[in-house]
């Protein structure tokens, strides 16, 4: 496994702890489409939420610096994506973003912004 994947994958099982412990259900983790992957899919309530995960290690980075507007486009097109196959109404999803930051003995930091959609 590469390095960066290495890091992304306890990036999202991090993001998904912090999710169950904050009342939400994890569905699925990276789930793949042509339109794209979603990192993970979950429910809080009736809502159902696509988060992108992003994971540095460095204190000073800032890992929601990687969701450029390239990579917003790609992170709808898999929330619609997804949101057809499982016949989700536009108003019964949103996507929201988890930074992670892994201080020098990978504890995260977690940072979660709701519905990044609203990010100009």
């Amino acid at each position: 496994m590469r390095r960066t994947s290495a890091l992304g994958k306890i990036g999202e099982t991090a993001a998904a702890n912090y999710l169950r412990a904050h009342g939400y259900q994890v569905i699925e983790m990276n789930w793949h489409a042509r339109a794209g992957e979603i990192d993970l899919v979950a429910q809080h309530g009736d809502q159902w939420i696509f988060v992108e995960v992003k994971t540095r290690r460095a204190p000073d980075a800032a890992p929601l610096e990687a969701i450029t507007r390239r990579k917003r486009e790609r992170m709808i097109r898999a929330a619609y994506a997804y949101a057809e196959v499982h016949n989700l109404t536009e108003d019964s999803w949103r996507i929201d973003a988890i930074a992670i930051t892994l201080d020098g003995k990978n504890a995260p930091i977690i940072d979660h912004i709701q519905d990044v959609l609203t990010w100009e």
